[in-house]
């Protein structure tokens, strides 16, 4: 899955190719890298990495989190939210 997959589907979706939530954005502001298709530089790609490995460590925290959500609800035998 594409990091901008990913963003994308957090930010709640597509529509029409616009990401709604995000407001007016100018029409002037330079397109991503990861968007464009250009070439990757070495900087790039020590970024990419590290938004990989922070991406890990968050699905990580979330897998956690909904682990401890479960253990509630079943010590409590009820549904929050």
């Amino acid at each position: 899955m594409y990091i901008t997959s990913i963003w994308t589907n957090v930010a709640g979706g597509v529509m029409k190719g616009r990401v709604f939530g995000l407001g007016a954005q100018p029409s002037s502001c330079h397109p991503s890298p990861l968007l464009s298709g250009a070439s990757t530089s070495q900087t790039s790609k020590k970024e990419m990495e590290a938004m990989r490995r922070e991406i890990s460590k968050l699905m990580e925290r979330l897998q956690t989190s909904e682990a401890n959500y479960a253990k509630v609800q079943e010590v409590h035998g009820e549904t929050y939210g």
